[in-house]
């Protein structure tokens, strides 16, 4: 994509990691409905559909990331690490012209939906 630097990827990597993070950290519960406690790493997975992104607004679809975790055991006995298999509904960012980068659009509106097996 001609309009996206290699200084706007990084933000908008940056951005998606960070929105995966909070929503991990805000009572996500794993598979064996553990709540997540802490975050080792998040290594991510994206497109940019070229169809429908221009200079103005970029959308993320999909993301795919894997995250490394610690839960909380039952009863809260202590904790354990895990490995989630995360995607999200598509991510649109837009470009602030006062800020002159790139930044999401209703990121409330994201959910994580994990594939782990």
């Amino acid at each position: 994509m001609p309009f996206v630097g290699a200084k706007e990827i990084e933000k908008i990597e940056t951005d998606l990691r960070q929105v995966i993070k909070s929503k991990l950290l805000d009572g996500f519960h794993n598979r064996k409905m553990q709540v997540v406690v802490k975050i080792d790493s998040i290594i991510i997975d994206y497109k940019i559909d070229p169809e429908k992104s221009n200079r103005d607004s970029i959308l993320i679809n999909p993301l795919k990331a894997t995250a490394y975790v610690w839960v909380n055991l039952k009863n809260n006995t202590g904790e354990t690490n895990d490995s989630l298999q995360l995607q999200t509904n598509s991510i649109q960012f837009f470009f602030n012209e006062e800020s002159k980068q790139y930044e999401i659009m209703n990121s409330h509106k994201i959910e994580l939906i994990d594939f782990s097996s």
